[in-house]
This record gives structure tokens, sequence and C-alpha cells, in this order.
């Protein structure tokens, strides 16, 4: 058991320096970099630490003394984790082994003034003393059942503080933010739920719980995904998420995050209940109704369909107590039952007549019908309410252009790409500063002009991944419709190797800080590795 969970709490800031490991104190950085680690070792992934850009050994290591903030109980005199200048992500060599330290931490061992061992991850080492460096080794390398066990234990003493008023509801939130993604994928499907519950205090929430909530469904594992569903829809929950959320003209990207993890899990468990419909060219829609059960009793359900007719820009659908409710008297399009709360999750057809500003509709008629469930509902009337669409900044997401041909077969977000999402942030950034050099018409003639063609290369590559990008504001959307994510990946690769022959010349210095220069670097490489490793520990 857990002997004394304050101490295992991973950290209560609202906001974390960027490239340090996160939490306020040493202890907590400490306890979170090791938890992450072991998250990453359980999960045979890769874990990624954010360097900061302007590099300091200070701000990349911490050092704690007399220790026991660790799951096993045990008091280590000493542990010092150091991020390395050259690391990228993190995971573990084929034999984790304890060894003498380097020469080059001898500067601390002379300040520890006692002995110790080095565990080697490549990008980041760990000394820790030696009487407990066997220890720490076991603790690095847990069984998938004792890591999970223990995560469970954790969020189960949690919520135990939590109901006898030892911990307030922000208190556990704060664990909650920068706890690594292991916790949530080792929760039971009661402690997931619970979770959420806590969550809603029936108010708006700040983006940094909104990421939370994201990370609580986005980790569900399909053995709960059916009751998660069940209890999203009875509890009201989904309701109440699917509000706050909800902000209509917002640049925040969460509410399309959170509809697009849903329709994940939705599509692993449901997909086969959006095959409700048939359609002919002349746009003609045959609904199937479908056989439904509860416990021993089985129903049909009657499957519903939404005409959104030309000219009706804004449906007024919305969210009831639980269901979407939908009215044939107060909306502008055609729905085909009478002031009726739908269970979000299941399936809606509709006729798109009206062309989105979001979404380039196809002309034939078959193409416009698209089945999908009816928490997609309330999204779609959020875009159609929003002048810009679905050109969202950031790790924004089309979740409409994923339709697969359409037509008879049509499927919301049956092709989305979700490992773009993390990699169009940095992609955006890139492009906004290569764009601070290159604008001036003077200066991209001078940087074409460096040495053996080296320049000329770096333009010319970024040429290339700047026409996924064309569009006024870039959006995934335009990166899907152009290329693979694997060529996408071998473009930035390239660029990233002419950027390194050309980022030191006086050309580039003289019109980037050196910040700027050290970002472009730091962004094209996260780029790389999110779309090379898609599964990572962050």
């Amino acid at each position: 058991m857990i002997h004394n969970p304050e101490r295992i709490l991973f950290s209560w800031a609202q906001d974390e320096e960027e490239g340090e490991f996160k939490g306020n104190t040493p202890i907590e950085k400490v306890v979170n970099a090791i938890e992450m680690l072991r998250c990453g070792f359980v999960s045979n992934r890769k874990v990624k630490f954010e360097k900061n850009v302007s590099f300091s050994w200070a701000k990349e290591s911490v050092t704690v003394r007399n220790f026991d903030g660790l799951y096993d109980g045990n008091t280590y005199k000493y542990i010092h984790i150091q991020l390395l200048d050259d690391s990228n992500l993190i995971g573990y060599p084929d034999d984790l082994k304890l060894k003498e330290p380097d020469k080059l931490f001898g500067f601390l061992l002379d300040f520890l003034r006692g002995e110790a061992l080095q565990l080697d991850f490549g990008g980041l080492v760990i000394l820790v003393d030696k009487d407990n460096a066997q220890n720490l080794l076991e603790y690095l390398t847990p069984t998938e059942h004792q890591y999970r066990l223990q995560q469970r234990q954790f969020v189960q003493s949690i919520a135990d503080l939590f109901d006898k008023q030892f911990y307030t509801r922000e208190k556990v939130i704060n664990i909650l933010k920068v706890s690594p993604q292991c916790l949530y994928e080792s929760l039971t499907q009661d402690q997931r739920l619970s979770l959420l519950s806590l969550i809603n205090n029936n108010s708006n929430i700040p983006e940094t719980v909104e990421n939370i909530v994201i990370d609580i469904i986005r980790t569900t594992p399909d053995e709960q995904i059916e009751y998660l569903f069940d209890n999203l829809h009875t509890t009201g929950l989904l309701a109440y998420f699917d509000r706050v959320m909800n902000n209509v003209g917002s640049s925040n990207d969460n509410y399309t995050r959170f509809i697009y993890e849903l329709l994940k899990l939705y599509l692993k468990q449901f997909s086969d209940n959006l095959n409700c419909f048939e359609a002919t060219p002349w746009g003609q829609l045959y609904v199937d109704n479908q056989v439904r059960s509860i416990g021993n009793f089985n129903y049909i359900y009657e499957t519903p369909y939404y005409w959104w007719r030309k000219g009706c820009k804004v449906p007024t659908w919305r969210y009831g107590n639980r269901g979407v409710f939908i009215s044939d008297h107060n909306t502008c399009g055609y729905f085909n039952k009478v002031n009726v709360e739908i269970n979000p999750f299941e399936p809606v057809v509709i006729y798109f007549e009206e062309h989105l500003s979001f979404y380039e509709l196809p002309s034939e008629q078959e193409s416009r019908i698209v089945s999908m469930p009816a928490f997609v509902l309330p999204w779609l009337r959020n875009e159609a309410s929003n002048e810009e669409g679905m050109r969202l900044a950031g790790n924004a997401v089309t979740i409409v252009e994923s339709f697969p041909p359409l037509g008879a077969t049509g499927k919301v977000a049956s092709g989305l790409r979700g490992i773009l999402i993390k990699a169009f942030v940095y992609i955006n950034k890139v492009d906004a500063t290569v764009k601070i050099l290159l604008t001036n018409e003077a200066v991209k003639e001078s940087i074409s002009r460096i040495g053996d063609g080296k320049g000329k290369e770096f333009i010319d590559k970024y040429e290339i991944v700047s026409r996924y990008l064309s569009l006024s504001t870039p959006t995934v959307q335009g990166l899907l419709n152009k290329q693979s994510i694997g060529d996408i990946a071998f473009d930035y690769i390239s660029l990233g190797n002419a950027w390194e022959l050309i980022k030191t010349s006086h050309e580039v210095k003289s019109h980037l800080s050196h910040n700027e220069i050290d970002s472009i670097s730091q962004d094209i490489k996260s780029i790389i590795e999110i779309l090379e490793h898609e599964d990572i520990v962050e």
C-alpha cells in the first residue's frame, strides 16, 4: 500500500516552466520524472521530456536527499536526475544496469561526499546512492501487474482523502494535471467515472482541466468503453462537458479534441451501428432500424434522420437534460421525429443539402448523406456558427474531413489521422518562424546563395512542405489532402538536414534571434519524433 500519498503527489503547480521537469519542488520533479519512466517501461513506449529552448544544465536537472516519495517506501539518501543536451525521446536500454558514474559527474559526487551508482537512459542519467541503487533499479522495472496495482491504489488513496475532506477538489485536480498518462490508463472503470464526476462542478472549467477530461477519455481501454458511454449518458456528464467546452468563436480547440476522442472510442466499439442506411445516386435515402437490447429485453431503435436544408446555416439542435434534443418545429431543417431527446451514442443520418463553410461537400446527392453518433450534432452546429469553421490554430483536427468517400458508407472520423494533432502545433511554429526569414525577397535571395547550394536546398525543401499549408490558415485537412504521414515525415527530415547546414550562417543569424534559430531546430525534431513514434509518454 502507499505509505504516504502526500509525498507522491506529482505537482500542485498551475503552470510549469518550459523545459523543466514537471513540478514546483525537487521532490515533485523527481517523482514525476521517475513515474514517467516507469510508465514508458510498462507500456513499452518512449518518454518525451521537453527541454528548454535555451538549454541549461541547472534547469534540466534535479537533486533530492533523504527522499521517501516513491511507492516502494524506501528512503533514498540521494537521487540526481540529469536530462542531457542531446536527448530526444528517452527509452530503456536493452539491459538497464547499475554502473560506476561517468567522469562527467565527478563534481556532483564530490559535492555528495558519498558513493553513488549511475543508471544511463541515453538522453537521461540518474545517480542514486549505492545503498539504495538496487532498490531503484527494481522500482524502475516493475511488472505490469505491480505498476497498475500501484496506480490504482494511488487513485484510491486520493479518493479516500477527498471523501474525508482532507483533500479539496482543487487539490485533486492539481495532482491530475501533471500525472503521467499511465495513471489514466490504469484506472478502473469506476475510478474513471469518479474522476470525471469530481471535475463536474456545474460551472465552466479552465483549459487545463479540459485537458484532464480529454486524457481520461482517450485512455479508456476497449473493455471499459460501453460502461463509460452508458454512464456519460445517464449521469448527464456528457451534456455537461459538451456545454462547458462548446465555446462558439473560441480559439481553444479542446471541444473538437473532446469530440474526436469520443469518436475514436465509438468507432472501436460501435462502428457497425453506423451501417444504418442506403442511398441511391439521385439522393433517395433508406434508413434501417436496428435491434437494441437492455438485459434480456430487445427493442427496435428507429434510426432518426435529419435534412440539413439549403439556407439553414445553424440548426437549433442542442443538449437537453441528458441527450441531444432535436425538434422539427424550431429548427430550419427537417427532422423525421417530433421533439425528441436522442441517446447521444445512437446513430443519426444526415443529408447535407446546405453548403458548409468548414467542409467542401461533393455535388452528388448520394455523397451528401452521412451517418454519425448523435453527440457529433452539437459539434456540427458549433462549427457551422463559427465563421472560420475548421480553420483552428494550434493542434486542431478536422473531423468532418474524415468522411470517407461519404456515400452509402459514410462514417464520421473513420479516416482521421490523430497523430497529426500532436505534430501540427510544431508544424505551425516552424512555418511561422521560417516565414519571418523568407518573407523579404532580398533576404531570401541572399540565403539561396549560401555556399554549395545549401541555402537553395533549404528554400526548395521549405517550399515543398509549405504546400501543405497553402490555405490562409493552415489546417490538418490541408496536410492530409496532399501527403501521407510517411511522406510528411520524410520531407521534414530533409528540411531539418538542410536547416542544420545553414542555421549558423551570417545570413540566418542576421535576421533571426538565437532562440528563434534553436526553436526551429527543436520543433523540426519534435515533428519528426511525433510522426515516427505515435505512442510516446508525455
